[in-house]
């Protein structure tokens, strides 16, 4: 396995005074694509047999970087979106201020900040990449990018297997995201969904409502995702 974090994570404070135009280009699409050069250079490996997995944003933006290697076998599609990030960031901080309704009243002003910042990413145009005013804490370019790119067309135009992975106690990424996912890709045979009641965003085990207090705790990504994963390889690898 070859993994690598993605730059704004591996190099953050670096990347915090640098001027440049940031986009999920820069910031993951790039390097996913060198990984997999790096990969069929290795001739220690199957370079027939390579499969990228992605979580979240990294998973939504995986048919795109399959679009750029003619190596890959598959996809493995942890917690992928299908609505736009904006969105999701509303609904996710409308469930945590749900969580204490003691408290909602009072932050009601930060979820109404937060559906304005979403109309105006909806509204940014192609003039507005320069722009330096940070939205919802990225830049207007970043934002533009992920509005022109459309994942599920990318996928369903992949023609290689994928395998989608849903958590049931995902607050991040809900069932909504997997409907919309499964309604796209039920015209292909190649598309595999699992769901996993029991595990929240990042597969990690529990019970009731996950919340963002239960991410400070360390854990390890269920056994069953990691042999289901292992399964769906091996027996895609013998078709």
């Amino acid at each position: 396995v070859l993994r690598y974090e993605k730059r704004t994570r591996a190099y953050a404070a670096e990347m915090r005074h640098t001027k440049a135009i940031i986009t999920p280009e820069e910031e993951t699409i790039t390097d996913a694509v060198a990984a997999i050069e790096c990969i069929k250079s290795d001739p220690r490996l199957d370079t027939n047999r390579i499969y990228f997995a992605g979580h979240s944003m990294g998973a939504y933006l995986l048919p795109k970087i399959a679009s750029r290697s003619s190596r890959v076998k598959g996809l493995i599609m942890l917690s992928p979106q299908a609505r736009p990030l904006e969105d999701l960031l509303v609904e996710q901080t409308n469930f945590v201020i749900g969580l204490d309704p003691a408290k909602s009243a009072d932050k009601k002003h930060l979820s109404d900040s937060l559906q304005l910042a979403a109309q105006k990413v909806k509204s940014l145009k192609a003039s507005d990449k320069t722009d330096s005013v940070k939205i919802m804490g990225l830049a207007p370019a970043y934002w533009i990018y992920l509005n022109e790119y459309d994942a599920l067309t990318h996928a369903s135009n992949a023609k290689i297997p994928m395998l989608f992975i849903y958590g049931g106690r995902d607050y991040q990424i809900s069932s909504k995201d997997e409907d919309i996912w499964k309604a796209k890709m039920k015209t292909t045979k190649q598309a595999t969904f699992k769901r996993y009641s029991d595990l929240n965003h990042f597969y990690i085990k529990g019970k009731g409502k996950s919340t963002p207090e239960e991410y400070i705790h360390s854990g390890n990504v269920d056994e069953s995702v990691i042999k289901d994963i292992s399964s769906w390889i091996n027996a895609d690898a013998v078709k």
